[in-house]
């Protein structure tokens, strides 16, 4: 069931949010973030450490390991140029049931050239770069060059950026910038500033930003003759510990890639974040699910060695077994230890994902 967001924050209210969001309040989580930046509630034992059980709540903000771009030493040898193939038209199923990349800020960290073969020969078949940060553009003189390198490679390349504080300008500079340079798909990551709970009160504006941000995006995608886009949210992994509008998303077509991001924080295991998305109802607000299996694909966080893809794969096969969700994507690519690769492609062989088109 659909209710309108004044409804539903009277619900939230009058409910103490009980149930919905377990612990206290969180903080406004100011600081530049890009996706796994996560501010659910995490508590810690005196030591300042997240204890290692499945009660634990989100709203303090976990602070993530700094990951660093790769400097050019490091990168795999470029192959030489190639001819680029249009994007086949798709839709989000076509895209995100399928196996997908992630990558922050910068396009030289991660080259077609030194990756494209890497991504193709494991069966990956999208990447996405982050191209704006609020109102801020990401390097966007290099988009171009990026995108038709990556279309030799494979056959989805897409565009993320982070969502702020002003929806309607952010909204409209990521559709602008879409339309521009023809990227194949965007995903949103509306994370702290969307949410209900603030500190140390609530923010009715906050939560209200996601209707107000999609429709924006919406009405300018339509004006530059792209009403079809597919689109993603990523967010928080359990939309059960986390009050943003997850509703409006839903109901206004966006495939939900939750931040699985288990290598930091128990809470965030694939199978709890799937689960959470399509079986929780939020108590005396909805009465179904936000999402269904078909629309949750998990964005597992590989950036170091504190977790390996053969730990997500096999969670994510559980989660397929109970839920039946297809597709994962991996952030982030330009920080993915290269021994992984291999191993993510075998997830797709083993049917977690939809094999390339």
């Amino acid at each position: 069931m659909a209710t309108n967001a004044s409804a539903m924050l009277a619900l939230l209210l009058l409910a103490g949010c009980e149930g919905s969001f377990r612990g206290g309040g969180d903080p406004s989580g100011d600081d530049a973030r890009e996706p796994g930046d996560a501010s659910e509630d995490v508590p810690r034992d005196e030591a300042g450490e997240a204890p290692g059980d499945e009660t634990l709540v989100e709203d303090v903000p976990a602070e993530q390991a700094e990951v660093e771009d790769p400097a050019p030493e490091d990168l795999p040898e470029e192959e030489g140029p190639c001819t680029p193939v249009p994007a086949p038209t798709a839709t989000a199923s076509d895209i995100f049931s399928r196996a997908g990349v992630m990558i922050a800020e910068s396009t030289s960290a991660f080259p077609a050239g030194s990756f494209g073969s890497v991504l193709r020969d494991n069966h990956f078949s999208w990447v996405a770069v982050q191209i704006v940060n609020g109102e801020g553009v990401n390097e966007e003189a290099a988009w171009d060059g990026w995108i038709a390198s990556w279309r030799c490679y494979l056959p989805y390349v897409g565009a993320w950026g982070v969502n702020r504080t002003s929806p309607e300008a952010e909204a409209d500079l990521a559709a602008d910038k879409v339309a521009r340079h023809d990227f194949a798909f965007y995903i949103a990551d509306a994370e702290q500033e969307y949410k209900y709970s603030q500190e140390p009160d609530y923010c009715g504006e906050c939560f209200e930003r996601s209707g107000r941000w999609i429709a924006e995006f919406s009405s300018r995608l339509a004006g530059h003759g792209l009403p079809d886009l597919p689109v993603a949210l990523t967010s928080f992994g359990r939309v059960d510990l986390a009050d943003l509008d997850w509703r409006v998303w839903s109901d206004s077509g966006f495939h939900f890639l939750p931040q699985a991001y288990w290598n930091e924080y128990p809470i965030y295991q694939p199978s709890e974040c799937v689960r959470a998305a399509v079986t929780w109802i939020r108590p005396e607000v909805e009465d179904s699910p936000f999402w269904t299996a078909d629309q949750v694909h998990p964005m597992i966080g590989i950036w170091d060695d504190r977790m390996g893809a053969r730990q997500y794969l096999d969670d994510l096969a559980a989660a397929r077994t109970a839920y039946g969700q297809l597709g994962f994507s991996v952030y982030r690519g330009d920080s993915c230890p290269s021994g992984e690769w291999p191993v993510l492609g075998q997830g797709v062989v083993e049917g977690l994902a939809a094999s390339p088109p």
